[in-house]
């Protein structure tokens, strides 16, 4: 955009009020168009991921509690999670979960936050969230992932049942 200055010393006022309308216009006229138009929706393609983790004798997963600070459970504790990842029945095994859950509240409010990576057939999704222990319904925010879930977000719920924690995904990806 080239903004020219119309008149000289002496010339013509009309001229040089034509000259800073025609500023003013074409400044608000760069302003405008620099911003950009906000998106009635998003394009999203929803996906619902249904799936378990299975307390079983015979499990080679691994979840460990690291005591950091002094006996006893303090702010700071961490619970290490590796273990496998089940359909929502349970029967068969389709990835991994690998995180960490760390304790940052004690009482009442008793909680931790959570870090949680799930290596699923096509790529893996992060969730992480804080989740207070009297919830029998956590959610977890999807954070990304990898591979077909590069750019996801949403939610995780996670349940429980008797024999297992079930996990399900509300992944926009």
């Amino acid at each position: 955009m080239i903004i020219a200055c119309v008149g000289g010393r002496r010339g013509n006022p009309m001229l040089k009020k034509l000259g800073v309308l025609g500023a003013a216009i074409a400044v608000l006229a760069l302003l405008i168009s620099s911003i950009s138009p906000v998106s009635s929706g998003t394009t999203c393609n929803e996906e619902t991921i249904r799936a378990s983790e299975v307390f079983r004798d015979d499990d080679k997963g691994e979840f460990n509690f690291l005591d950091l600070d002094g006996p006893g459970d303090t702010s700071g504790d961490y619970f290490v999670l590796s273990d496998g990842v089940f359909n929502a029945q349970g029967t068969k095994r389709i990835g991994r979960a690998s995180g960490d859950f760390m304790l940052v509240e004690f009482g009442r409010n008793a909680g931790a936050e959570i870090d949680v990576t799930f290596a699923l057939r096509h790529g893996m999704l992060t969730v992480e969230g804080f989740n207070e222990f009297r919830d029998d319904s956590p959610v977890l925010a999807i954070t990304g992932g990898t591979g077909r879930y590069s750019n996801a977000s949403g939610t995780l719920e996670v349940g429980f049942a008797s024999d297992r924690t079930l996990f399900t995904f509300n992944a926009c990806v």
